[in-house]
């Protein structure tokens, strides 16, 4: 048969020998490029997580102050209410007032008649 070539073995396992360095090389640049990927990810995890936490501080922050505010606005509505209820009470006092006042006015005026009468009868004494 055919007698193999000692040079072609030593070429061949050379370049059998390169193959394995250069997928070495490939794996090891692979490793590192994923390390820093990884590392890339996980820091941007890190910092989507730390977003969300705040976020949910925000929120509760928010909430509570919702809460307070819908407080004070019912709190406002009642005393808007209140208020109400007074202008109300002070317009039918007004109102009873001024029918005071009319029959007062009635009262002096028929004083003012009485007086002029009794001057009248004065005179004619």
């Amino acid at each position: 048969g055919l007698q193999e070539d000692p040079k072609r073995k030593k070429s061949e396992a050379k370049s059998e020998k390169s193959e394995n360095e250069d997928s070495i090389s490939m794996k090891d640049d692979y490793d590192i490029y994923s390390d820093n990927y990884n590392d890339k990810f996980k820091k941007e995890l890190e910092l989507s997580v730390s977003d969300l936490n705040t976020l949910r501080k925000d929120f509760e922050i928010l909430s509570q102050q919702n809460i307070s505010l819908s407080q004070k606005l019912s709190d406002s509505d009642e005393k808007i209410e209140d208020l109400r209820n007074k202008i109300t009470l002070l317009e039918q006092e007004k109102e009873e007032l001024e029918l005071k006042e009319r029959g007062n006015e009635k009262q002096i005026t028929n004083l003012l008649k009485r007086i002029d009468g009794a001057k009248v009868e004065i005179l004619t004494l």
